[in-house]
């Protein structure tokens, strides 16, 4: 497996590419269900949103394995640590180890760039992906704690090991991205009002987007 790194001139492209398997993750899960997913889709996943995290330093890839696109990954250094803010697998790939080898992949993207750990969001309520990052070695290391209320789960791993894919190449990112409007927030998470966001984590730039397997 490799990763394809996509630029800007590609927004357009991941945006169609993911609009599906966003919708279809967050429908269940968003107050108001697939339409309000769909009406808050180009805040998050829209072509503008993934120009903008571009620009601050985020990558985009496909993991690609044959030549065939099995689902996106984003990424981005945020001082020492690795903030993994997307992991989407195609539904006719999962189950076939796709998600661990991506994952894996950029885990070491996150080591050539002597990042200490990497950390991730994942909503409280998402057993399954929680399982899958545990068994990647990731652990609970705290809440990201909303003012109005509500919460997601942080988890992290430690990068400061020997990697276990090898023999692939990346391209170099800065920086970090930041929030969406706090509307686009109360949506994802429905415990959520009013428009306060608090960060609890002080060493990251928390980017409130749930990975999903």
């Amino acid at each position: 497996m490799e990763l394809i790194f996509l630029n800007e001139s590609d927004a357009e492209s991941i945006s169609e590419y993911i609009h599906d398997m966003w919708v279809d993750t967050y429908a269940p899960i968003v107050r108001g269900g697939r339409q309000h997913a769909e009406d808050i889709f180009d805040d998050w996943v829209g072509p503008g949103r993934i120009r903008k995290d571009m620009s601050m330093g985020h990558f985009y890839a496909y993991p690609v394995q044959n030549g065939q696109v099995l689902g996106l990954v984003s990424a981005g250094k945020e001082g020492e640590d690795l903030f993994i803010s997307k992991v989407y697998i195609a539904p006719e790939y999962r189950g076939e180890g796709y998600g661990s080898e991506a994952m894996k992949l950029v885990l070491d993207y996150g080591r050539d760039r002597a990042c200490k750990r990497a950390v991730l969001e994942v909503n409280p309520k998402n057993e399954s992906a929680k399982k899958f990052y545990a068994e990647l070695g990731f652990a609970k290391i705290g809440i990201h704690e909303y003012e109005a209320g509500g919460y997601t789960d942080l988890m992290a791993v430690d990068l400061r090991r020997p990697s276990v894919v090898e023999n692939h190449s990346f391209l170099s990112i800065i920086t970090s991205i930041t929030f969406p409007p706090p509307t686009v927030m109360t949506a994802l998470y429905p415990s959520l009002a009013g428009p306060g966001l608090t960060k609890t984590v002080p060493s990251i730039s928390l980017h409130p987007m749930a990975s999903w397997i």
